[in-house]
């Protein structure tokens, strides 16, 4: 059987069978690594069944796998017409089709990082690219015999600001923090797998992945309430909020949520209370706001009878930008090392140093009101 190594003899590409599995499939894995270790499989939801297989790419740089009776099993594509296409397996695991010796990534006509399995290799992507519309994402085998496409998902949520979902099928199973510029709030310190990826605009970043022994199911019906599970009780309401339900509290279910005891009176004046350290409610339906202090960021909330709560974007460098929640507040855990924040309370229910009238946090309630609109950015549907 013909296999293609990479230059520097880390990777290789070939037809294999997994496990039991009598199918073949035209992948790519670690060549000095035992047990083989596969990181990437061409067609993972189209095996082929007969003994022999062949990969050819034409004229136009696209590579095309055969079976024995010359039936296309799986192609990629190109991005442009080439004058001479030639595959290249690189050290990096990247199988790419370029146009003769030019080798900018940028001008690839085809690789195989941006369409990724079930495993993430340093340099590749999670997240979605806003020129093109691809979007890269990770998903885990069937079975150990079986490379189709399996249960779970790990993706990249483009609404609000960036958070990572794990999914099995629809449903939404693990949440990271949203992006803080230099981590997700809410991943335990020391506990960590640092991956290489590049997300919206071609910003690179660098990305932290639980463990996943460090996985927290994701709550998306309790609000606003904070869990730790070394805590007891493990969940606690915050301030300003009750148990929704006493009766299954008592019997540590946590499920029904919070409520408030006061209602919020936004015309004659709201408050917050601050909670440090704990993982940002889910950002699915929040807003952000670049380049404004934490300060900024209060006025913004108070002075939008919709606004539930407020959090420093970006960390870094003393922090920046505005984080807005207009939702109820879902998936919050109480864990070292993570990020502030603000919750919307009645006054009365109020810290003292976070309580403000409306009147008093605005000279010009339309001037505030144009600020934000202007300066909040949201990734497209």
């Amino acid at each position: 059987m013909v296999r293609h190594v990479s230059a520097d003899q880390r990777f290789e590409l070939g037809f294999f069978r997994p496990g039991t599995s009598r199918s073949q499939y035209l992948g790519i894995w670690y060549k000095k690594v035992a047990p083989k270790t596969t990181v990437w499989v061409a067609n993972r939801d189209t095996p082929i069944s007969d003994p022999s297989g062949i990969l050819n790419i034409n004229a136009g740089g696209i590579l095309v796998l055969l079976n024995s009776t010359n039936d296309t099993v799986w192609s990629s594509n190109a991005s442009r017409s080439p004058q001479n296409p030639v595959a290249v397996l690189l050290g990096s695991g990247n199988l790419v089709v370029k146009d003769g010796n030019d080798n900018n990534p940028d001008n690839f006509l085809w690789q195989s990082f941006d369409y990724p399995g079930d495993t993430m290799l340093p340099g590749m992507k999670i997240g979605l690219n806003l020129v093109t519309g691809l979007e890269w994402f990770y998903t885990s085998w069937k079975s150990t015999d079986d490379p189709s496409q399996g249960e779970f998902t790990a993706i990249i949520d483009p609404h609000g600001s960036l958070q990572l979902f794990l999914k099995m099928g629809p449903v939404i199973v693990y949440r990271s923090g949203s992006w803080n510029g230099v981590d997700w709030t809410g991943t335990p310190q020391n506990q960590i797998l640092i991956l290489h990826a590049t997300l919206c605009q071609m910003r690179k970043r660098y990305f932290k992945l639980l463990c996943p022994k460090q996985f927290r199911p994701y709550k998306s019906d309790t609000e606003p309430v904070s869990c730790n599970i070394n805590n007891l009780p493990m969940c606690t309401c915050f301030k300003g909020f009750v148990p929704k339900s006493q009766q299954q509290w008592s019997f540590n279910n946590w499920s029904a949520g919070c409520i408030r005891k006061t209602p919020l009176d936004c015309q004659h004046g709201d408050g917050f209370v601050k909670y440090e350290a704990v993982k940002l409610p889910d950002t699915s339906h929040s807003s952000t706001v670049k380049y404004i202090s934490l300060v900024q960021c209060k006025k913004l909330c108070i002075n939008n009878c919709s606004c539930t709560a407020y959090a420093t974007l970006d960390i870094r460098e003393g922090g920046s930008g505005c984080l807005l929640w207009f939702t109820d507040l879902f998936d919050i855990r109480d864990i070292v090392g993570s990020q502030d924040l603000y919750v919307r309370v009645a006054a009365s229910e109020a810290d003292i140093e976070y309580y403000a009238k409306s009147r008093d946090v605005c000279d010009n309630y339309a001037k505030c009101g144009a600020y934000a609109i202007c300066n909040v950015i949201n990734f497209p549907v």
